[in-house]
């Protein structure tokens, strides 16, 4: 091609400019900063070594539930929040950063929800054994409730509680209520373990 001329000097046809396309520019050139593991992906990964720990301290929470109750019911969901704590330090432990609370409170309440599911199917195996105990011994609570209530409307109340569709029906809510304070106390659990097992409490070898 003739720089300057518009027609081929030979044959008399146009000359036409075709510029190349020019390469991308490289990350390194951009200044751009390469995907770490967790923006890339790591993050499921991660979740799939957290979930293993979490489950553990899940079924950890049996033991925690059933030691502490036998001192104070209220205490037995304090071991709900070690169950928490205690995942986000197994989780820690394989970590050389530091968990961030939001993260921790998430593997919290991932074992929360395990600890649900293993306190649930121990009761249930209790009560299988022993069917009628359960029975039983909300009849008896919810007799002494009555006797010890004075207002005729409360004793009503109670009385079609006693029924056997009562008692399905606060066994249910029983269940889902204890499944709503497994959820939020792990979660609790594990911002609170964030903030005291971290990369920098541990000791330096």
């Amino acid at each position: 091609m003739e720089e300057g001329k518009l027609f081929c000097s030979q044959c008399g046809a146009p000359q036409i400019r075709v510029s190349a396309p020019e390469a991308p520019a490289s990350d390194a050139a951009l200044g751009a900063t390469p995907l770490g593991p967790l923006e890339s992906g790591g993050d499921l990964f991660a979740w799939s070594s957290a979930a293993p720990k979490a489950a553990a301290a899940g079924l950890a929470s049996f033991f925690f539930v059933q030691v502490l109750g036998q001192l104070s019911p209220l205490l037995s969901f304090f071991g709900v929040v070690i169950t928490g704590m205690l995942a986000v330090w197994l989780v820690q432990r394989s970590s050389p950063h530091k968990i961030p609370a939001g993260r921790a409170a998430r593997i919290g309440l991932v074992a929360g929800f395990f600890g649900f599911l293993f306190n649930l199917g121990a009761a249930a195996a209790m009560f299988s054994v022993r069917p009628g105990e359960f029975s039983r011994v909300l009849r008896e609570r919810l007799q002494e409730a009555v006797a010890n209530n004075p207002n005729p409307q409360a004793k009503e109340m109670m009385q079609q509680m006693l029924t056997p569709q009562g008692l399905a029906t606060i066994a249910v809510v029983s269940a889902v209520l204890f499944f709503v304070i497994f959820l939020g106390l792990g979660a609790g659990g594990g911002a609170l373990g964030a903030s005291i097992f971290g990369p920098r409490n541990r000791e330096t070898r």
